[in-house]
């Protein structure tokens, strides 16, 4: 198995390219008090407004240890896209991303 991974900054050049190319699995992280955030208005502008969807309906929150699996997301290039909640961004610390990390391994070897 292989992994690669990009980490891509809110408002940073290359989302539109990296969402759209193609991938097995797309893992997204979105911090609950983020949830409109230049990342998740490009995924939910690629989606054809899915994301917001999710989120407006409270099945994306954004709060730690939550996840939701998408499968062939229209507009965005990954099979699957994951997106796992990583809580408040302000008690985001080497331990919740560790935490984070390894709940998304978990998640993704359930699949």
């Amino acid at each position: 198995m292989e992994f690669s991974i990009k980490v891509i900054e809110p408002g940073r050049a290359g989302q539109d390219v990296l969402f759209s190319s193609r991938h097995e699995c797309l893992i997204i992280g979105l911090f609950e008090d983020a949830l409109q955030d230049d990342v998740t208005k490009t995924l939910d502008r690629m989606s054809g407004g899915l994301l917001g969807r999710l989120i407006k309906n409270g099945e994306v929150t954004g709060k730690r240890k939550t996840h939701i699996l998408l499968h062939e997301t229209p507009g965005v290039g990954a099979v699957r896209m994951l997106l796992v909640g990583l809580g408040k961004a302000v008690n985001f610390d080497a331990q919740t991303w560790a935490d984070c990390v390894r709940y998304t391994l978990l998640s993704l070897a359930s699949t």
